[in-house]
């Protein structure tokens, strides 16, 4: 344990050197996929063994894998008392959150990832952790002033920065975030850098237009924004994350050794959760999601994304414009019906953007990564913060997903059943008849519900989570990460505008996605048609 907790342990606090722009713009303009960090053990630096590293190191090491043991012993016995009963589901529910806050950041992101794999965990246990955000003690202003200057090869921050608020905004596990304000030429750069980016992406005839709109206006240029937010890692989190992940895996292995628990694929999950948790602490990951984001939805006029500062981002610090605006659920207080109304239809219409235009998800969609800005001229704005992960289906998940869709809204639990046992990438179901009898139950739930109000596809998808974790068929881990985000959309949704029905709304983008796959059509469109929500007409209208 002590060897492969040391070995992965030696790459340090990672890569210093800032991200260049070529950098950030190959891996924004590959089919938008994200630029994924490498996993612990190709970060090592091999030319140095585990056998020679320093003392201290290893002395290190060993504490910190003793104190993960000595966090961990209540649990265990909790997990005793709840296993024969003498422990309500709560109480350990309860345990295991308080557990995973004392064991550090590594097992709070843990926790958090948990709550979207209800395939696995079981819908009570990730309803419960889906409340777990612990806020983590600011690290001292000093290490956040010397990171800075070390990073960006600066003498002083002011040379970058006119002022540097030494109060972070706020302090999570894994990184804090300051307000501050660059120097206006540093700001003139990246934003004449962003417009040369885009202007290269218009045809002739786009920039003609453009060009002639410019000239005919008269009115002033709009100051350039020098109000930035800058994200900086706390000091040690990486080392001490890859130490976790080390022992996250070995403990992964042991127990998938044991009878009976090979179909749990928690091998599985602790390297999808590797990745995702590596991702999320790279600066250079988010900057690309946000590069993407901004390029995605630059004709849009109610949505926006932080801007990152390509010459300014490293894998320990981020600088981003600084957007304004009210968190969501205090803004809502505030708000008219019809405000409420309207921005319920942004964040739908933006999010199903995001899952049919572009199979480009913000997975981590909850109300404290989403502000409302209201205008000069009384128009808003959605604002999306925090897009270090991001959910990308391949070819056959998405196949996969419209299928699914199809045979929920249609009423055919027959078919969802077949589907999703035949194509699940791990099953050990024993009763296929109980299976389809469940599913069947959920499905019919959702299509006898009697008006829009009662007409919920995001709890219905989350019932069908909850049925193949009881019957032990197994599904992706993007696909679950993609219905736990619709999920939280249609209720926070719903929370703003009760009569908004995702289904109908999500009627037109499903005959875009038809029109782009002619080999579907025959097979989907008897099923669409012949469910609650008729689309034989839309598409037929379309394809003609």
């Amino acid at each position: 344990l002590l060897w492969s907790v040391a070995v992965v342990a030696s790459n340090g606090d990672g890569d210093t050197r800032p991200a260049t722009d070529e950098e950030l713009h190959r891996s924004a303009t590959q089919d938008h996929q994200p630029k994924k960090s490498l996993p612990a053990e190709e970060m090592i630096p091999l030319e140095v063994p585990a056998a020679v590293l320093p003392l201290a190191l290893g002395i290190g090491i060993y504490l910190h894998v003793t104190r993960l043991l000595l966090v961990g012993m209540p649990l265990v016995g909790a997990y005793f008392l709840y296993f024969v009963r003498l422990l309500s589901a709560k109480a350990f529910h309860r345990c295991l959150s308080s557990t995973l806050v004392w064991a550090g950041p590594t097992f709070i992101k843990l926790g958090q990832w948990m709550a979207t794999r209800p395939d696995v965990f079981g819908l009570e246990l990730c309803s419960h952790l889906g409340m777990l955000h612990a806020d983590a003690p600011a690290h001292d202003f000093k290490h956040t002033e010397a990171i800075i200057k070390k990073q960006f090869q600066v003498p002083e921050i002011t040379e970058i920065f006119e002022s540097f608020d030494p109060k972070p905004l706020h302090s999570g596990c894994v990184a804090q975030i300051h307000r501050a304000r660059v120097r206006r030429e540093v700001a003139e750069k990246n934003f004449a850098r962003i417009a040369e980016e885009r202007n290269a992406e218009q045809t002739w005839l786009q920039r003609l237009l453009g060009s002639l709109r410019a000239g005919s206006s008269s009115a002033p240029a709009e100051p350039v924004n020098q109000e930035v937010a800058v994200k900086v890692i706390h000091p040690g989190v990486p080392r001490r994350i890859s130490w976790d992940l080390a022992f996250l895996k070995f403990a992964a292995g042991l127990i998938t050794a044991l009878p009976g628990c090979r179909w749990f694929g928690v091998s599985d999950a602790v390297d999808n959760f590797a990745e995702t948790l590596l991702q999320h602490i790279d600066m250079t990951v988010e900057a690309t999601h946000l590069r993407n984001f901004n390029n995605l939805f630059k004709d849009s006029e109610s949505v926006r994304f932080p801007v990152p500062y390509a010459k300014l981002v490293t894998r320990n610090v981020l600088v981003e414009s600084f957007e304004r605006g009210d968190l969501i659920m205090e803004w809502i207080p505030t708000a008219t019906k019809a405000e409420k109304r309207k921005v319920a239809r942004m964040g739908m219409k933006a999010f199903l953007q995001m899952v049919f235009h572009h199979n480009y998800v913000h997975a981590d969609l909850h109300p404290g990564n989403i502000l409302v800005d209201r205008k000069p001229d009384g128009s808003l704005d959605l604002v999306f913060l925090d897009t270090g992960m991001v959910t990308i289906l391949t070819p056959q998940q998405w196949i996969n997903f419209v299928e699914l869709y199809a045979c929920v809204v249609s009423g055919d639990s027959a078919t969802a059943a077949r589907i999703m046992r035949e194509r699940a990438p791990r099953c050990a179901c024993t009763d296929p008849r109980g299976f389809e009898e469940a599913m069947g139950e959920v499905i019919r739930e959702y299509t006898t519900a009697g008006s829009i109000g009662n007409i919920h596809i995001g709890t219905t998808l989350n019932s069908i989570l909850s049925t193949v974790y009881k019957y032990k068929v197994g599904i992706e881990a993007t696909f679950s990460s993609l219905v736990v985000s619709i999920v939280i959309m249609e209720g926070l949704a719903r929370r703003l505008d009760c009569d908004l029905d995702l289904v109908t709304a999500s009627q037109p983008y499903i005959v875009e996605w038809l029109t782009q796959h002619p080999s579907m059509v025959k097979h989907l469109i008897p099923m669409l048609g012949a469910g609650r929500v008729k689309h034989t007409r839309p598409v037929e209208r379309k394809w003609d």
